[in-house]
């Protein structure tokens, strides 16, 4: 704002004399002057106010320009910031779609693969049981047939003990009759017969002395005559 300019000291001119009075009763009036205007301010002292307002006013518009500048200048930085982060945030997003769709497809070929090999395994399963099913049936078949061959050879072998028997009957009833002994039908009377004898080197029979001997003769016969009556039995089944 412009400065007012104030009164200073009033020049000596411009002192009026006072009248003395002469005495008491007399007067003098004197005649006031007009007031005298302000004494103008200094020129120089205007100019350098003014120069000082105009510098303010000129560091005013400079610090403001710089503040603008330094707030247009974070301000882009800022919109820089923001755009390289959002640019950032959409390759990552990007990359992280691709990523869940990868591992999405590799998690279902995994799963199909786990139920193909599950199926597999059951019915790998199944068919081990079908398997071991089947052999316990088979040796249990196995175990039957063989227990079936058993008895029939043990059956076997009991025939074929009887057929010995039989035959060494049938031998020495013919080498007796060969002797001219004739074997009748009870087991007593073959004893009483044939105590008395016994078969020779040369396979003749010659009479028996020790008593012994006449005992061991009676129970081969008695055996002899037990063997012929169980193959009587035998001979019809054939």
């Amino acid at each position: 704002g412009r400065v007012r300019g104030a009164s200073g000291p009033r020049s000596p001119d411009s002192m009026e004399p006072r009248a003395v009075s002469p005495g008491p009763s007399f007067r003098a009036v004197t005649p006031r002057r007009p007031p005298s205007a302000a004494k103008p301010v200094s020129s120089k002292r205007t100019i350098i106010d003014h120069d000082q307002l105009l510098e303010k006013v000129r560091q005013l518009e400079l610090a403001k320009q710089a503040e603008e500048k330094e707030r247009k200048k974070s301000e882009t930085q800022r919109k820089k910031d923001l755009a390289n982060a959002k640019s950032q945030m959409t390759k990552e997003i990007r990359s992280a779609s691709r990523h869940l769709r990868k591992s999405e497809m590799e998690a279902s070929k995994l799963w199909r693969n786990l139920q193909v090999t599950a199926q597999k395994v059951d019915q790998a399963g199944a068919k081990r049981a079908q398997q071991v099913l089947q052999l316990e049936m088979d040796i249990n078949k196995v175990q039957s047939k063989r227990s079936e061959l058993q008895a029939t050879w043990e059956e076997k072998l009991s025939e074929v003990g009887e057929a010995k028997n039989k035959l060494a009957n049938a031998e020495m009833t013919a080498r007796l009759v060969d002797l001219g002994v004739v074997l009748p039908s009870d087991t007593a009377a073959l004893a009483d017969i044939s105590f008395g004898y016994r078969e020779g080197e040369h396979g003749q029979l010659v009479p028996v002395q020790d008593q012994s001997l006449r005992d061991e003769n009676t129970r081969l016969c008695q055996e002899v005559n037990e063997l012929r009556a169980r193959l009587d039995r035998l001979e019809p089944a054939k």
